[in-house]
């Protein structure tokens, strides 16, 4: 294996009881093999504090790392990140671009691992704990590749990372602020298996065909008929700043929704047709003026 300066491990959420889950532990035991063999000066588990847990993933990596031999005095903690793109900020922060870095994460990880490096200029390059259960790792690998895409997204923006970085956090509800839990985001496959919830327990509803798209369609029309008459007898500004009033008008945009997902259902939309039609029109409005 090449020389290397750093090794940088990306953490794993903790299990509920704050102890570290099998995958971080695949990537703690293949840090160590890479320190073993490298011999590099320093390890930096990377990981800080995420919803509903109490200790930092980096702290409970580096007692791991110290029970399987590692010298604590090489362990260089980066305890503040959340997400990948935050671990490979802060890390680059710690080590500069010119250091040599061996990045350890899952397999599954890799991908968007490397390319989050590549995108803070860290000299990194990649090893990968192996995932036992393939149907687990590919269905990891799905999930983290979509979210890197949807990275790419702001980037083509021409945003800085840390813009970026903090994008997702109010969009992820991934931080502890002052105890308190963020809101979930809420997605369109969340939001397309809710309504197919109700239309399987409902079956006096109209099934879901293309041919029912229309009256689905008309329901909604019919639901932001609602909320203009809102806006049009109260006032904008009004429903904004009445409790009462914006409570009201974030109800009917509620049922404007469930009907816009029941047309998608219709039709037979997925989720991921629309995430990449929506893209392309992104794209196209971006460069379109």
């Amino acid at each position: 294996m090449e020389k290397t300066d750093v090794i940088v491990v990306l953490g794993h959420r903790l299990l509920p009881d704050d102890t570290p889950s099998d995958d971080l532990k695949r990537r703690i035991d293949k840090a160590v093999e890479v320190w073993r063999e490298t011999g590099a000066p320093m390890i930096m588990p990377c990981g800080g504090l995420t919803r509903d847990r109490h200790r930092t993933e980096a702290e409970v990596m580096k007692e791991m790392l110290i029970e399987r031999g590692v010298p604590g005095e090489i362990i260089c903690l980066e305890d503040k990140s959340r997400i990948t793109l935050e671990n490979m900020v802060n890390a680059c922060d710690l080590v500069g671009t010119q250091k040599r870095v061996a990045i350890v994460s899952s397999d599954y990880h890799m991908d968007m691992a490397m390319k989050d490096a590549e995108a803070v200029g860290l000299n990194a390059y990649g090893v990968g704990a192996e995932t036992p259960d393939a149907a687990y790792r590919e269905q990891n690998r799905t999930m983290l590749n979509g979210f890197e895409e949807k990275l790419d997204t702001l980037r083509r923006q021409g945003l800085s990372n840390r813009e970026i970085i903090r994008i997702c956090m109010e969009n992820m509800g991934a931080v502890l602020r002052g105890g308190k839990k963020e809101a979930e985001g809420f997605t369109v496959g969340e939001m397309l298996r809710m309504q197919k919830t109700l239309r399987d327990k409902y079956t006096q509803w109209e099934r879901y065909a293309p041919s029912a798209g229309a009256n689905h369609l008309l329901w909604m029309i019919g639901e932001v008929g609602e909320v203009i008459d809102i806006i049009k007898k109260c006032g904008a500004e009004e429903a904004c700043r009445d409790k009462d009033l914006r409570a009201q008008l974030v109800e009917e945009m509620a049922d404007v929704l469930m009907y816009y997902h029941d047309v998608l259902w219709c039709f037979g939309i997925t989720e991921e047709e629309l995430r990449e039609s929506y893209i392309a029109k992104f794209e196209k409005n971006l460069h379109r003026w």
